[in-house]
């Protein structure tokens, strides 16, 4: 009797990376401004609803930190930042208008922001909520 391998299969990995471009593909073509940030708040998506939004192109952010010169003139955090670094303390100081979900499931602000890139300003609703992997641990 042999035993059961412990290894994914190449099907199943080649599945998951086919899924995975799928939903970064969907992510780049939502309307909906969006960007993500890892666990260690660098950027990892940028959609085209954000560059048109911000005028700030994905590859200038990318990687970085610095997402937040496309909505401010002087470095502050994001909503973003506030979700990964877990502190709604800081909501008030920073947003005239919060609410924070039960159950984990992030903010919500309204805040105006600045636009350096376009030179004007726009007054924003936000939503910024974790994702979290099967044992609890933020991802994103």
């Amino acid at each position: 009797m042999s035993k059961p391998s412990l290894r994914k299969r190449p099907d199943a990995l080649k599945s998951a990376g086919v899924a995975q471009a799928h939903a970064v593909r969907l992510m780049q073509h939502l309307v909906v401004p969006t960007f993500v940030l890892n666990p260690q708040r660098r950027v990892v998506v940028w959609n085209r609803a954000c560059e048109r939004l911000t005028g700030v192109a994905a590859h200038d952010v990318m990687g970085t930190r610095e997402h937040w010169r496309a909505f401010y003139g002087s470095q502050r955090y994001c909503l973003a930042d506030l979700v990964a670094l877990e502190r709604p303390d800081k909501l008030d100081s920073l947003y005239p208008e919060f609410t924070i979900s039960g159950h984990g499931f992030g903010f919500s602000a309204e805040n105006w922001c600045v636009m350096p890139k376009l030179g004007n300003q726009l007054y924003l609703a936000i939503d910024a909520g974790p994702i979290h992997d099967e044992d609890g641990s933020l991802i994103a």
